[in-house]
């Protein structure tokens, strides 16, 4: 279970909605199904692995950490992985696209509670303009989603300095 805890109310990231983005819809389409397996199995064995560390209680990752340059997974299932995503969509920004929306997909199915975090980075797009941003996932056994507050006409007087609309 993920949930996406950026900005508030807390929202619960569905697996089935992600499958029906269009970078899954194209992989799955585009990628032999063994190889899609493969990838996918590579993301859950390595998530599967991550532990606490000697200084921290906290099972973090992000994409970068699991499957970058300093992973801990085999070369060649992480070459496999990256080879099997350029195939598909070349070596682009969709291509990150891509690999984010497949590890936040492996994490939205774990049952452990995962949360994520979309962080700002400093870097811009060249093509758009835009910040880049990346998310953030660590697990959290104790954490209880924080829920959206129901408009009432307490809450609606307050938002609107207590002016009464006839």
């Amino acid at each position: 279970m993920l949930y996406d805890v950026t900005r508030k109310p807390d929202k619960e990231v569905v697996p089935e909605e992600l499958l029906k983005s269009e970078y899954l819809k194209k992989a799955v389409k585009e990628i032999h199904s063994a190889s899609f397996e493969k990838m996918c199995n590579t993301l859950d064995l390595a998530l599967d692995k991550l532990k606490p560390s000697a200084s921290s209680n906290l099972v973090w990752t992000k994409f970068g950490a699991l499957c970058g340059y300093n992973s801990n997974e085999p070369c060649r299932d992480i070459n496999h992985l990256w080879e099997k995503g350029v195939d598909v969509f070349g070596d682009s920004k969709v291509l990150m696209k891509f690999m984010g929306t497949l590890l936040m997909w492996r994490i939205s199915l774990r049952p452990e509670t995962w949360l994520m975090y979309r962080q700002e980075t400093d870097n811009i797009d060249p093509d758009t303009g835009k910040t880049i941003w990346v998310c953030n996932y660590w697990v959290d056994s104790s954490f209880t989603p924080v829920e959206e507050e129901k408009p009432n006409l307490e809450n609606l007087m307050a938002k609107f300095n207590g002016k009464r609309f006839h």
